[in-house]
């Protein structure tokens, strides 16, 4: 855990091809205190389940960076009740094997924040459809895509497909 307790604060950076932390139980990013995780330029993270911004009193940061960087989960949750933001860009990807939920108590302002050819991968069968995908998630819809045209973060949801996203 980065940011294990109340107060504490925790920093880790997985940079470079071959480079790898890999947990057969939780990594989390803030789990009572503050945490920040970087992933890139090909390093890559692996657990059972991983976590941003937890707890009430936490706060956690993450971005996977670069073409190979990558997160594998089989669950992933970003603030459950404290906040917590995972950014993912320039080829940078995360895969959840299970449940990938967002802001499951609707309370935090946690989000995931794609830009640049960031890639997520979640199980299931999204029939080509960006709803179908959305439903394939736990919690709100708190995705969200670089809108260049208005310089801010925009919901996918308003995301122009083929423009703003591909989905494959």
């Amino acid at each position: 855990s980065l940011g294990n307790h109340l107060g504490g604060v925790g920093k880790a950076m997985v940079v470079g091809a071959g480079s790898e932390w890999n947990s057969a139980f939780w990594i989390s990013v803030g789990f009572a205190g503050a945490g920040q995780l970087a992933i890139e330029a090909g390093g890559r993270v692996s657990d059972s389940a991983g976590g941003i911004g937890l707890n009430a009193t936490s706060t956690g940061e993450a971005a996977i960076r670069g073409v190979g960087s990558r997160w594998d989960n089989r669950t992933f949750i970003v603030g459950v009740y404290g906040h917590g933001s995972l950014a993912i860009t320039h080829g940078g990807l995360l895969t959840v094997q299970e449940v990938l939920s967002i802001d499951p108590n609707g309370d935090s302002g946690s989000s995931i924040n794609m830009a640049s050819g960031g890639k997520l991968a979640l199980y299931g069968d999204a029939a080509n459809s960006l709803a179908e995908f959305m439903d394939l998630m736990r919690g709100t819809d708190a995705i969200r895509y670089w809108n260049a045209d208005a310089a801010e973060w925009r919901p996918i949801a308003d995301a122009v497909r083929g423009v703003d996203f591909t989905l494959e």
